[in-house]
């Protein structure tokens, strides 16, 4: 199984855990392979699970684990950036692809590998109807499944609604720092006593070059006016237990699943400002409305414009442009009846519920597909 990043390798341990509960995949052996720093973080933190896993995405090392079960391996991958490597390793039609990013929001010469690379494979498991045409259109003979994606976090505990006036901005950019930090300064002159949590996609990731790492903490800094920066979840939770008004510079991405619940509103980074590096990033909305905290992206959803167009038709999530988004955002902090009102839609989302149920629907294609790439015996 082969992650980028922490969001990845989490929707792969839950697909892990649930084949393993499987009959079918007792006796399997599995390998886990990531990109990211942050990644090994979160695993080293929060996984007890026997999986053996390396770090540094390397096709060798992959080899030379699987080998002589090789031709009988498959990978589930949900990064699509690496399917070339994959398809070479493990042939085309044993690879099953789970990435809940469209095509499209890859860029430069990535695009035009990955367009002679889809038609390839065999496996597809997608998030919905329409991401299931753009795949079909690629590659006709695909076994295309809707499944929904793995990225809705399933199991949350859904916090009473929240009193004190917090707001998130999560995942957020260096270059989105100047937009938010207007929308605290408009968001504070009607509700003082608000507290903001930035959360930073970058900052302190050690996977990233050092140039553009320390842009990003400079960036932060500099534009939301010398905030607190707070480093654990445990100093988080004292901060939020004063309830006094502050910023703070929250540079922990990988645990903030855990401070989502603790937030009144929540803005999705990555979604701001059209730039090809923030199409590129928009960040998991789920995340949020699993805990029943309402939700705002901007309009730059590119990673997930199937998914938001689903949620925003049934009015559980709110998407617009960052001009107009203090309203809104004052609106559900001061109204107790429009934020109350918003948030039984988060809770009663249809949509939500079936992407939470996707881990079972791809265990199923996982299993219909390795009975598909069986070797064929010989009738006599």
């Amino acid at each position: 199984m082969h992650g980028s990043s922490i969001g990845e390798v989490n929707c792969l341990m839950r697909l892990y855990r649930s084949m393993r509960s499987r009959e079918r995949f007792r006796d399997s052996s599995f390998l886990l392979t990531y990109t990211s720093a942050s990644a090994k973080e979160w695993l080293d933190l929060s996984s007890s699970e026997s999986l053996p896993a390396h770090f540094h995405y390397d096709l060798r090392r992959v080899a030379a684990w699987l080998g002589p079960s090789r031709r009988h391996a498959i990978c589930i991958v949900a990064e699509k950036e690496r399917l070339r490597g994959l398809s070479r390793l493990f042939g085309p039609s044993r690879i099953i692809n789970v990435d809940a990013k469209p095509p499209q929001s890859i860029g430069g010469k990535a695009f035009e590998w990955l367009n002679r690379a889809i038609p390839q494979i065999e496996y597809f498991s997608v998030e919905n109807d329409a991401y299931r045409a753009d795949i079909r259109a690629r590659a006709p003979r695909a076994d295309v499944s809707v499944t929904g994606t793995l990225k809705a976090p399933t199991g949350r505990t859904v916090t009473a609604a929240v009193s004190p006036p917090r707001l998130a901005f999560v995942s957020a950019l260096a270059h989105e720092a100047k937009a938010i930090s207007r929308l605290i300064s408009k968001i504070r002159e009607a509700v003082p006593s608000l507290t903001c949590v930035v959360v930073p996609r970058y900052v302190g990731d050690a996977s990233l070059p050092w140039r553009r790492r320390e842009h990003s903490e400079r960036a932060f800094l500099a534009e939301l006016c010398q905030p607190e920066l707070i480093v654990t979840l445990a100093d988080m939770e004292v901060r939020l237990a004063s309830e006094e008004a502050t910023t703070i510079l929250f540079m922990g991405l990988g645990a903030v699943m855990d401070i989502l619940p603790l937030m009144r509103v929540a803005v999705m980074g990555g979604t701001l400002h059209s730039t090809s590096f923030a199409t590129s990033k928009g960040h998991n909305f789920f995340e949020p409305m699993a805990s029943g905290v309402p939700t705002i992206v901007g309009t730059q959803v590119r990673n997930w414009r199937y998914s938001v167009s689903q949620f925003v038709e049934e009015g559980s999530l709110l998407s617009m442009p960052v001009e107009l988004m203090s309203d809104r955002i004052v609106e559900l902090l001061t109204d107790e009846q429009a934020y109350l009102h918003h948030r039984q839609r988060v809770l009663e989302s249809r949509a939500l519920r079936f992407h939470q149920s996707a881990a079972e629907r791809i265990v199923v294609l996982i299993e219909s597909a390795c009975e598909n790439m069986r070797p064929k015996v010989p009738q006599t």
